[in-house]
């Protein structure tokens, strides 16, 4: 896989009661491609598709994005970070399967201030060493919002490089 690619998928296999749906897929897609997945109706794409999208938990191997993996680990709770960001006047986007999941045996409680003094203590004991928390936080920050920023003047870019593919080609 290259080490340009912007999507990289490794070994992806997922079941559906014994049948298997996706077996083994790899594949790299670098910036700036097109990419089509091409195959018989039950043939796996959309199960695929699924999948990188973090909508379904694979039974095995990786999605990668941007280098980060993204892939959604089936030890995990199929409802985790939803009850852990439960509290009043938050809101929460997330897949259909993840509503149904946490309505099926999600734990209603106010979770979202619970630690708060202990982590205000750490925050105290981080500062008693000499952290600077007011340069971290600025830190996060500024580095994060610029990669959401980046990451959306790429999808611009590409969208617009294609669209002009596109109108040379008709």
């Amino acid at each position: 896989m290259s080490a340009a690619a912007v999507l990289t998928v490794r070994g992806l296999s997922k079941s559906f009661g014994g049948v298997r749906a996706v077996d083994g897929v790899s594949l790299a897609v670098n910036h700036g491609e097109f990419f089509t997945l091409l195959g018989a109706s039950g043939s796996g794409k959309t199960t695929l598709l699924r999948l990188i999208a973090g909508f379904e938990r694979p039974d095995a191997g990786q999605v990668l994005v941007g280098g980060h993996d993204v892939t959604k680990n089936p030890a995990y709770r199929d409802v985790l970070y939803v009850e852990e960001l439960i509290g009043p006047e938050t809101v929460n986007t997330m897949p259909k399967e993840t509503i149904e999941a946490f309505q099926d045996h999600g734990r209603v409680a106010e979770t979202l201030e619970t630690g708060l003094e202990e982590a205000r203590s750490l925050f105290g004991e981080l500062e008693a060493v000499g952290v600077d928390l007011e340069g971290v936080w600025l830190t996060l920050e500024q580095e994060g919002v610029q990669k959401f920023a980046d990451s959306f003047t790429e999808l611009l870019d590409g969208i617009r490089a294609k669209r002009g593919e596109l109108v040379e080609a008709a």
